[in-house]
């Protein structure tokens, strides 16, 4: 990527893969923090569709990453905010999986009955 301050979104994709592969081998932190940087340069990035389906994916995998660290509460505001966005662009990319992790952080959060709603 060298040191450009903007990215393109092909290399935004492979930024989120990147987090996705940290995830996937456990190392959370780093994960976050791929993602964190993912979601800062599409925000930098104008001709983007900042309401896309990569934002979703990036906001999932970040999600995901804050549950395994206990940090269920910056995680549920993480899937709320992708529910939103799938709402808007009216695609159900991933909205089950957020969902699903909503209501898992919000039992993590002793609110069991509306975490059930969710999961259901």
């Amino acid at each position: 990527m060298g040191k450009r301050v903007i990215l393109h979104q092909q290399e935004i994709e492979v930024l989120n893969s990147i987090g996705i592969l940290h995830f996937k081998t456990k190392n959370y932190a780093e994960a976050i923090t791929i993602f964190n940087e993912a979601l800062e340069f599409i925000e930098n990035i104008p001709h983007v569709n900042q309401e896309g389906i990569i934002i979703v994916k990036i906001i999932h995998g970040l999600a995901q990453a804050l549950t395994e660290l206990h940090y269920y509460q910056e995680s549920l505001n993480y899937t709320l905010k992708g529910i939103n966005i799938c709402n808007s662009i009216e695609s159900l990319y991933l909205y089950a999986e957020l969902h699903l992790l909503t209501g898992k952080n919000l039992v993590h959060l002793q609110q069991p009955e509306e975490g059930l709603q969710y999961i259901k």
